[in-house]
């Protein structure tokens, strides 16, 4: 299952957004599994690095940001009042979008708060809620289930898993 849209349109943590879609699924009696890349994936995959270090760079802005606001409200400075209220107002934009950009990316508890909820399901007469964990990516993985006639739709944020069923 997705959360990627969700997630940003959502108040809840992606973890939770995941656990409702689940749950809606399962009332209405469709068996549901909830498949997660591995922990282990490979950290030399090009993607994965420059995405890390992408929100390595963001969070060292927002750090940044966040240290010039602190220095700004607690100045009696040179600068104009007009001047410092503008400042403000440009880096509470910044820190904004740098928090935003932070928010896109999985909190490192996800999977584990996803086995933890299946592992606590209960039917109760209602469909399934499996979890597994793929040996790596989970795109392949889901590929190989819908071309074995073992799945009926998938529902991600992510569209690799076409690739691999072409």
């Amino acid at each position: 299952l997705g959360y990627k849209y969700v997630h940003d349109r959502s108040p809840f943590e992606p973890d939770a957004a995941v656990v409702q879609i689940s749950e809606a699924f399962a009332e209405k009696q469709v068996d549901v599994a909830i498949l997660c890349d591995s922990d282990t994936r490979h950290p030399s995959k090009r993607a994965s690095c420059e995405r890390r270090a992408k929100a390595e760079k963001i969070a060292i802005r927002l750090i940044f940001a966040r240290s010039r606001l602190r220095a700004l409200l607690s100045d009696q400075g040179d600068l104009q009042p007009t001047d410092k209220a503008k400042e403000i107002e440009d880096i509470q934009k910044k820190i904004r979008t740098f928090e935003n950009a932070l928010k896109r990316s999985l909190p490192s508890d996800f999977a584990k708060k996803l086995e933890a909820f299946v592992a606590g399901y209960k039917s109760d007469g209602k469909g399934q809620i499996s979890f597994e964990t793929a040996h790596t990516q989970a795109d392949p993985c889901l590929a190989q289930l819908a071309i074995d006639g073992d799945i009926d739709a998938i529902i991600s944020g992510d569209s690799d898993f076409a690739m691999y069923v072409i």
